[in-house]
C-alpha cells in the first residue's frame, strides 16, 4: 500500500466530477463515477451504466482505454454516491477480475482503516484467476 500523490487527490476529484455531471438524484442509473490515468497523464472517464445487464464505471473507463488504443495505464478510481456523500469505492469482485484481465498492472485507489490508498491489483486480488490460453 502506498501513500496518495498530488496527483492521485486530483484523479479523486476527477472522477468526483464526471459522476457529479451525470448524477441525478431520484435515479438511480449513473452513481459510479471513474477515472484512470494514463502513464502519459491523460485522464479516462466512465460511468456505470444501470439496466437489465448492468455494467460498471470502471469497466466503461477501461473500454475507452482501448478503443483509443491507450493502453499504458497508470491508476484508476472510482467514486460513487453513498446517501448525500461521494466517496472512493473499492472495485466489486467482477471488476477485479477485469482489471486483471485488461489492466494487470494498473493501481487502484481504495479507502482504508487507515485512510485512502493506492494498491496493486496483486494486494487487492491476490491469487487471482488467470486465463490459459490454447493456440491453435
Amino acid at each position: 500500500m502506498k501513500s496518495l500523490t498530488k496527483a492521485d487527490e486530483m484523479l479523486i476529484e476527477e472522477a468526483k466530477n464526471i459522476i457529479k455531471s451525470k448524477y441525478k438524484r431520484g435515479h438511480t442509473r449513473h452513481t459510479v463515477g471513474c477515472a484512470i490515468r494514463m502513464k502519459s497523464g491523460d485522464i479516462v472517464y466512465g460511468i456505470n451504466l444501470d439496466g437489465i445487464h448492468s455494467i460498471c464505471a470502471e469497466q466503461t473507463a477501461i473500454s475507452g482505454c482501448y478503443t483509443r488504443g491507450q493502453l499504458d495505464f497508470d491508476t484508476i478510481v472510482a467514486v460513487g454516491v453513498i446517501g448525500k456523500d461521494f466517496k472512493v469505492l473499492a472495485p466489486c469482485g467482477n471488476c477485479r477480475q477485469f482489471l486483471s484481465e485488461y489492466a494487470p498492472s494498473i493501481n487502484i485507489i481504495i479507502d482504508t482503516d487507515a485512510g485512502k490508498r493506492k494498491v496493486s491489483l496483486d494486494e487487492l486480488l491476490p491469487h487471482r484467476y488467470i486465463e490459459h490460453v490454447k493456440t491453435l
